[in-house]
């Protein structure tokens, strides 16, 4: 997850490029500045980890992640490939919302907090408490198993530390493990990681594979060839390098395919800042640290979609695109 590396280009192309994240041990995330947690003026406490809080937990994905269609809006927690760990309620609330379907979420609740912010618990077997009898009335009654339910502050009060069900496979699911979602009252995704859970510990470099250079205009080259060209890299200590020159002018688009590593978990995750340096000047940066919902689905302008659809590879375009409507 986020610790320090680099990539170098041994050429003539930009000079260096660099990844940099500036922190080589624990990872350190942080929520945008205009988004208030507001936990301390409203005297409540930290937000809970999900499941086995106090316990060490593992992920199989991470927030922000570049998926085939969308940003992933939240973190996937591992159950050791079992159904029906007591999902808890991570912070005082009501249920606001109670999904069922056997597409996306799955079994989802959605709990409104006292701070303005909202949390999500997907793919759940069960539903636990007073709402799990609900939601089977409602089925009964509206003769469907699909159901979105919306209620009010007084139907259905819980607290930090509630079970509120079972994790599960519903949904979208492709194994047993529950996603996890905070939402500001915006209805913005953000990092649940930047909510100090030390549950999930991280000590793993991300790791790089390729690079690719696109020539962007008719008067560009890369090794006097037009065209878009991959290069694999190789890491010699904490850097990765191109073992070759490479020999480029015009206008050049730069992309990178890299991953981020879990303590043991053999997932590939996504990485949610990348900053690219010309001779130690910034140029691009990507952080992505809140998911506006009606943008997610623009991801295609984010990665060579060709390259994603014809070999299944998300290489992450390190410059925009004309047109890109991404924020």
């Amino acid at each position: 997850m986020r610790s320090c590396w680099s990539l170098k280009f041994v050429s003539y192309l930009i000079g260096v490029l660099i990844c940099y994240i500036p922190d080589t041990t624990q990872a350190q995330y942080s929520l945008p500045n205009e988004i208030p947690l507001g936990n301390k003026a409203l005297d409540l406490q930290p937000y809970l980890f999900p499941i086995n809080p106090g316990s060490t937990n593992f992920l199989s994905g991470t927030m922000g992640e570049l998926r085939s269609t969308h940003f992933h809006a939240g973190i996937d927690v591992r159950t050791n490939s079992m159904i029906g760990a007591p999902v808890l309620a991570t912070q005082q609330g009501y249920i606001s919302r109670i999904i069922v379907g056997a597409y996306g979420y799955g079994h989802a609740v959605i709990i409104t907090h006292p701070d303005g912010n909202s949390s999500l618990y997907g793919h759940l077997d069960k539903f636990k408490g007073l709402v799990a009898a609900h939601v089977l009335n409602e089925q009964y009654a509206k003769k469907s198993f699909d159901l979105d339910l919306n209620f009010t502050p007084d139907q259905f009060p819980v607290q930090r530390g509630d079970t509120i069900g079972l994790s599960g496979n519903t949904g979208g699911s492709a194994g047993p493990h529950l996603h996890f979602e905070i939402r500001d009252s915006n209805n913005f995704a953000l990092n649940p990681l930047a909510f100090g859970f030390t549950e999930i510990k991280d000590f793993l470099p991300p790791f790089a594979i390729k690079v690719a250079l696109t020539t962007m205009d008719i008067n560009s080259r890369v090794n006097d060839r037009f065209g878009r060209f991959e290069f694999n890299l190789v890491k010699s200590g904490n850097t990765y390098i191109l073992p070759n020159p490479i020999f480029a002018n015009g206008k050049i688009g730069i992309e990178l395919l890299a991953h981020d590593r879990i303590d043991r978990s053999q997932f590939r995750c996504g990485l949610n800042y990348i900053e690219l340096l010309a001779d130690s000047t910034s140029i691009f940066t990507q952080e992505i640290n809140q998911i506006n919902f009606e943008e997610s689905y623009d991801i295609p302008w984010l990665m060579d979609f060709k390259t994603l659809k014809t070999r299944g590879l998300r290489f992450n375009k390190l410059y925009v695109s004309d047109g890109n409507p991404l924020s």
